[in-house]
């Protein structure tokens, strides 16, 4: 039969490098990381996963045109002794492609995880491609992610728009599937919850250690240059977003004179 699928959805910096991290830990589970990305066939990951199939053209090939079939081949090559293997998809990630439908059936255990102020995921992801830094395993690995950003506003209006947008689509999507774990980023340095979670989830025991370090050392402000124009949207809170949203039936929040107005705090 193969191992059960499960699908994790999310978006850059919200914690799903320890989420994969934390499924790796749990005894016949697999978890791979952006697999279905198209940039993954020029990582050095990509070796490991183009192993399963005959050749590395076909591996291509299947990523390329097919890649349900692609994931398919995947979990018919795995060891009898993996009872649960996964991976992890952006919403972003091959925006169209029928992979989507395939996620979204109904049929596939899915855990959806998403950071639930937008600021601080936004002052993290440009703090990331600044640095090169994206993960953070050794204390010494934190001097180097500690630099400051300049906010631009515009960069983040586009942003928080785009990620309601996708966040209101995946919440919409996955109404009909029958296993969802809902995660925000705050739970996952949360062990003892995230182990009671997953061990509901994967129906086993689960007892996860924390792999990689918070690199953020102080709060995002503090690493903002120019505050002044950050302190409007610090309280920008993504489920609250999406509600006003659905409720006023816009299909995107309005930025005026290139600044979007502020979400209001729990």
């Amino acid at each position: 039969m193969g191992p059960t699928p499960f699908i994790i959805i999310s978006l850059a910096r919200s914690g799903s490098n320890q989420l994969v991290d934390y499924i790796n830990q749990i005894p016949d589970c697999m978890c791979y990381g952006e697999i279905f990305k198209d940039t993954i066939r020029n990582e050095p990951g990509w070796q490991r996963v183009a192993a399963y199939f005959s050749s590395p053209a076909e591996a291509q090939y299947m990523h390329e045109s097919d890649l349900v079939g692609f994931w398919r081949q995947l979990l018919s090559m795995q060891p009898n002794s993996t009872e649960y293997l996964g991976a992890k998809i952006f919403y972003y990630h091959r925006e169209n492609d029928p992979i989507w439908d395939y996620i979204y059936s109904g049929s596939i255990p899915i855990i959806h995880l998403w950071r639930n102020n937008i600021f601080e995921s936004f002052v993290s992801l440009v703090r990331a491609e600044q640095t090169g830094q994206w993960s953070a395993r050794r204390r010494e690995d934190l001097d180097v992610s500690q630099a400051n950003i300049s906010f631009d506003a515009q960069r983040y209006c586009r942003y928080r728009e785009l990620t309601i947008a996708q966040y209101a689509n995946a919440q919409d999507r996955l109404e009909k599937c029958s296993k969802v774990l809902a995660l925000e980023y705050e739970q996952i340095s949360n062990t003892t919850e995230i182990s009671e979670l997953l061990s509901r989830f994967f129906c086993k025991d689960v007892r996860v250690a924390q792999t990689l370090l918070k690199q953020s050392q102080k709060s995002p402000l503090e690493y903002v240059e120019n505050r002044d124009a950050a302190v409007p949207y610090i309280d920008d809170l993504l489920s609250e977003l999406a509600c006003e949203r659905a409720e006023h039936g816009r299909s995107h929040t309005t930025c005026h004179n290139n600044l979007a107005a502020p979400g209001k705090s729990a």
